[in-house]
């Protein structure tokens, strides 16, 4: 799956269309945490906590090129800066991903 999402070009994608406002020392981009939020609900993560457990997984880490993973407070501080706007961004991405 992180493949096809890379063949398709989304992670750069919503780093370039989606602004959601952040401070300047912010270690992850958008589109790597919500790549890493797919991938941890494509492979049955239920909750924040457990989509944080995909940085201990040394394979997905190095097949990603991923030095670090972010820690579950710098998920939810992303998600809750997200605003309407930011939905209407994502269908953006949505509606040129799927012509």
């Amino acid at each position: 799956m992180a493949r096809f999402v890379d063949k398709l070009g989304i992670q750069r994608m919503i780093d370039q269309m989606v602004t959601v406002v952040r401070g300047k020392n912010a270690d992850y981009g958008l589109g790597m945490i919500f790549k890493a939020l797919t991938l941890g609900v494509i492979s049955g993560c239920r909750h924040l906590s457990d989509v944080v457990l995909l940085g201990m997984d040394e394979a997905l880490m190095k097949t990603q090129g991923w030095e670090s993973f972010p820690v579950l407070s710098s998920i939810t501080r992303v998600l809750k800066r997200f605003a309407l706007r930011n939905c209407i961004e994502l269908c953006e991405i949505q509606r040129i991903v799927r012509p």
